[in-house]
């Protein structure tokens, strides 16, 4: 409450008592302040009533309270607002300001521009006065400063010092600022000293590039002073020859050729230039600029032996070519191909990795050189499946091969893939029976090779035993197991559809067992071709996926497998003979 509330408050209670008699004090109450004589701590003295401690009849006493603010490093704040509230009294000022308060605990808060808000408790003793300090944190900023010379290159030894901070020998500097102006000075031998003035925002990074120009020029600005540079008005060109003398230095377009003792290109060829004069690297034809001088060149390629030679790059040309020539190494391949029963196959065809096929020499063997390394081996043979595999041949050493070819067991027409076998199925399930996984295996070989072979549908047909719509949904139930067991085996989705024709189409219509199997079928029907890659037959060098099956009949693509040291028993009389 006010003084001026209070002493409103008196002169209302003095103008009742003179009226009614003074009703408090008749009622035991002597200074008339509405607190009775058995409690009234003050009986001859009247409660201010402020709503603290009302209840003891005194008048309470108040301290004059003088709040200063200061930051973390001793300087006085003076554009804080705090607040200060307790049971004694509450209120708010700027900066310092002053405030009658009960003694007690308060809570005192503050916040300023460029400061962390404040919060803290503090007491107000019980005398005439007192002054109550606290510390505001400041918001710092922060500032990064780079040192470098007119190129941009980071000048070491360089003396830093920002504001009133201590100097820093260093390429730059990261410190935290108050808000403000400050003063970057930068100092380095053979330098101009340097300042720049950066403005600080709290809580902000600020970056400062200071560049320092030198005492002696550097006209150019290639890095080499004007006192020692044979070429004050043309750059060096640094690249680790004759950098120190300041010119730019004379280059040759030099070409590297690599050949094997026939005068052919070597392929596939990996080299390496070194010289003080330059570096590079590439394939069979390699061409660089290089500086004047002397280099080595080391190359490697698949079926060569490595080589490694010194050469020479002549003075005052403009152009020069260089030939080298690389030793070829070979391994010797032995293929041994045979039908799935075990016998040779007396005509068959071979290439690696896709090149033009050759034939075999005949009863089911071949022998020659080959060049080292992985390849892919493919081989085929009429009235069989191709096969594909990948081999591994090491330099100067003997590789045995052996591969069984199965016989083909499908036929594209114009209309269909015709199959000589029947795709078979748990009874009354979708679910296909392994003995399927071949011939399958071979449909999506087939349809890998033949991309003019646009979208097959697969369809599904059953006997007439049975209801019709279990049969219809068996029929659909089955294709579907079809098309996605040749998804699986590589064939996109786009390019299959499947459905189901139940008991609707047989192709016979008589009650027997024999007409039921018949009709019990999976048949693959074209629907589209790219009449633009149609083909009449298929080319065995296309079907070169590898299909991978869990059947337990001989799988239809045979993997390749290294014979230690032997020959199947029906090619031994093939190698013991001339």
């Amino acid at each position: 409450m006010r003084r001026s509330e209070r002493r409103a408050l008196v002169l209302a209670l003095s103008l009742v008592s003179a009226v009614f008699g003074a009703p408090e004090a008749q009622a035991g109450d002597r200074d008339g302040d509405g607190v009775s004589n058995k409690v009234d701590q003050c009986p001859e003295e009247g409660e201010d009533r402020d709503g603290y401690r009302d209840e003891d009849g005194c008048p309470d006493p108040s301290t004059r309270v003088h709040f200063v603010f200061e930051d973390d490093v001793g300087a006085p704040v003076t554009t804080a607002v705090s607040t200060v509230r307790g049971a004694g009294g509450e209120g708010t000022g700027a900066g310092p300001w002053t405030i009658d308060l009960h003694p007690g605990t308060y809570t005192l808060t503050a916040k300023g521009h460029g400061y962390h808000p404040h919060a803290s408790e503090v007491s107000v003793p019980d005398r005439a006065t007192a002054q109550v300090g606290s510390t505001l944190e400041r918001i710092l900023g922060r500032v990064r400063v780079q040192v470098v010379d007119e190129r941009g290159t980071a000048v070491t030894g360089a003396t830093i010092r920002v504001g009133r901070g201590e100097a820093v020998q260093a390429t730059g500097l990261d410190v935290r600022l108050p808000p403000g102006d400050h003063v970057v000075r930068v100092s380095a031998p053979d330098f101009h000293d340097a300042t720049e003035v950066v403005a600080v925002e709290a809580e902000e990074t600020h970056g400062v590039r200071v560049v320092l120009e030198p005492l002696i020029r550097d006209t150019d600005g290639d890095g080499v002073l004007d006192e020692v540079d044979g070429c004050v008005a043309q750059a060096e060109d640094p690249d680790g020859f004759q950098d120190a003398d300041g010119c730019p230095d004379p280059t040759v377009r030099t070409t590297l050729v690599f050949r094997d003792e026939a005068g052919s290109s070597v392929r596939n060829l990996e080299a390496r230039v070194v010289g003080a004069g330059g570096h590079g690297k590439g394939d069979h034809t390699l061409t660089l600029d290089l500086h004047p001088g002397s280099y080595e060149v080391f190359a490697i390629a698949p079926a060569f032996g490595t080589l490694e030679q010194t050469f020479e790059v002549p003075f005052g040309v403009d152009f020069h070519a260089q030939n080298f020539s690389m030793t070829r190494v070979w391994t010797t391949l032995i293929l041994y191909v045979m039908d799935d029963d075990g016998a040779p196959i007396d005509e068959f065809w071979w290439n690696l990795d896709n090149g033009e096929n050759s034939p075999g020499d005949g009863g089911g063997l071949y022998a020659g050189k080959m060049d080292p390394g992985a390849h892919d081996l493919y081989v085929y043979a009429e009235g069989h499946a191709p096969a594909k595999a990948r081999i591994s041949l090491e330099a100067r050493t003997f590789a045995e091969t052996s591969i069984t070819l199965y016989r083909t067991l499908i036929e594209v027409t114009p209309d269909k893939i015709e199959i000589a076998d029947k795709v078979y199925f748990d009874t009354g399930k979708a679910t296909i029976k392994p003995e399927s996984y071949g011939l399958l295996d071979q449909v999506a070989a087939v349809m890998t090779a033949r991309t003019d072979m646009l979208r097959v549908r697969v369809e599904g047909h059953t006997d007439a035993r049975g209801g019709a719509a279990f049969n219809l949904q068996l029929s659909d139930d089955r294709a579907a197991s079809v098309r996605a067991y040749l998804m699986e085996a590589g064939v996109a989705p786009e390019r299959l559809t499947s459905v189901g024709f139940g008991e609707d189409q047989p192709v016979d219509d008589r009650s027997v067992e024999e007409a039921w199997e018949r009709n019990r079928r999976v048949e693959f029907v074209i629907e589209s071709w790219d009449d633009i890659k149609v083909k009449k037959e298929i080319e065995p060098r296309q079907a070169t996926i590898e299909v991978k099956t869990t059947s337990s009949r001989p799988p239809l693509w045979a993997g390749f497998g290294v014979l230690d040291g032997s020959a199947p028993p029906h090619h031994q009389e093939i190698l013991d003979g001339d």
